[in-house]
């Protein structure tokens, strides 16, 4: 009797550490799932459109719009 408890400890030991290992390669699945592991990017939804990154400041985003409406104009056939 006495072998089989003094085991007892080291299968929980072993337990714990299984689970220790199952949780920190889910965490790592997770964290490069969602490109916070460095040098991993998130993966891109298939119907997210490649955006344009947002500008510094107010003025540039009113050229950025100025501009995007002008190309919007020419594509209907000129003006209003």
């Amino acid at each position: 009797m006495r072998v089989m408890k003094s085991q007892g400890g080291w299968v929980g030991m072993v337990a714990l550490l299984l689970a220790l290992l199952v949780v920190a390669w889910l965490a790592k699945d997770a964290l490069t799932k969602y490109g916070l592991v460095p040098g991993t990017q998130a993966p891109k939804q298939a119907g997210a459109p490649d955006a344009a990154p947002a500008p510094a400041n107010a003025l540039e985003a009113a050229r950025n719009l100025e501009k995007s409406l002008q190309q919007e104009s020419e594509k209907r056939g000129g003006g209003y």
